[in-house]
């Protein structure tokens, strides 16, 4: 995504979905279609989203206009300086506290690896 106003105004939407939202599944699909209207150049379309979605859009404005996004986006900021080693590209994926590179596409594999659990979550067993 190209700096500037619509992408900061983008990242604080995520931001304040990211933290409004429990569920990952709605925070995601959010994320997502922003993310490719960015890719199709139509970023400022984001509100089509809410509506493709089905999801509730005031909780979310609600948080950007007080900017609750922006501060948010801050504790994310800080928290990616305080990353060993530094984030050198996107996505950063950790798995216990340590980044598994450009292989991010299997981190499946990392989690089921690493996993200590009695029984293995269904995703293991598919690998």
């Amino acid at each position: 995504m190209e700096n500037g106003p619509d992408e900061c105004q983008l990242n604080s939407l995520e931001t304040c979905a990211l933290n409004i939202w429990p569920d990952v599944n709605k925070q995601y699909a959010l994320i997502y279609c922003f993310e490719f209207l960015v890719i199709e150049g139509r970023s400022k379309k984001w509100q089509n989203c809410f509506d493709q979605l089905d999801l509730p859009e005031d909780p979310i404005l609600n948080c950007l206009i007080i900017g609750n996004g922006t501060e948010l986006g801050k504790k994310y900021i800080n928290e990616i300086a305080l990353l060993y080693p530094p984030l050198s590209f996107v996505p950063w994926v950790e798995v216990n506290n340590e980044p598994i590179g450009e292989d991010f596409a299997n981190f499946t594999y990392y989690v089921c690896k690493a996993y200590r659990g009695i029984a293995a979550p269904e995703a293991c067993n598919h690998s």
